[in-house]
């Protein structure tokens, strides 16, 4: 089986953003994609202060699926009505 994780490295060890289903001493096979820099559709958009905070989110996938599914008709519709609520 084959699964995208992602995870945060502090002080020697990583740290998965999201539970591993995994056995106690379970032996996995990392594939590291270590990015220094930001997407270029990305870049910009975000500051630094924001990145910094979404790092420590605690949102999980199955939040952001309950929330997609509360999201009638057009996604980019409820989107950017909500920017223009801020």
């Amino acid at each position: 089986m084959e699964r995208r994780v992602h995870a945060i490295y502090k002080q020697g060890a990583l740290y998965p953003i999201d539970p591993l289903e995994l056995d106690d001493m379970q032996e996995v096979t990392l594939t590291l994609n270590i990015n220094g820099t930001v997407d270029e559709d990305l870049a910009g958009y975000f500051t630094s202060d924001e990145w910094s905070c979404a790092s420590r989110d605690t949102v999980t996938w199955d939040d952001v699926r309950a929330a997609f599914a509360g999201v009638s008709g057009s996604l980019s519709a409820a989107v950017t009505e909500e920017r223009q609520e801020r």
